[in-house]
């Protein structure tokens, strides 16, 4: 196998990588709701958080806490924001 063989074969995991950990996001963010308190409903601006603030200011791998949330039936606990609800409840300023 060739370079630019190899160079494909990793571009198209890459990619399949990239469409199933969107497939999970759309999953749990359609689980909580669909949309933020806000209104927001644009996939890319939304995320599924913690509610309790203890959780929410540790850091985790989004596309592992879908498959984790997901593997867990969706469990209570969680809520969708968007990234300007998000960042207000975080106490950043906008």
């Amino acid at each position: 196998m060739n370079k630019e063989e190899k160079e494909k074969k990793k571009s198209a995991a890459r990619e399949a990588q990239r469409v199933f950990f969107r497939k999970k996001k759309v999953e749990a963010i359609e689980a909580y709701g669909g949309a933020c308190a806000c209104g927001e409903s644009r996939i890319a601006c939304l995320t599924v958080i913690a509610k309790e603030s203890v959780y929410y200011k540790k850091r985790t791998d989004a596309a592992k806490l879908y498959i984790e949330l997901a593997r867990r039936g969706y469990p209570n606990g969680y809520e969708i924001m968007c990234r300007n609800c998000r960042a207000l409840k975080g106490g950043e300023q906008v």
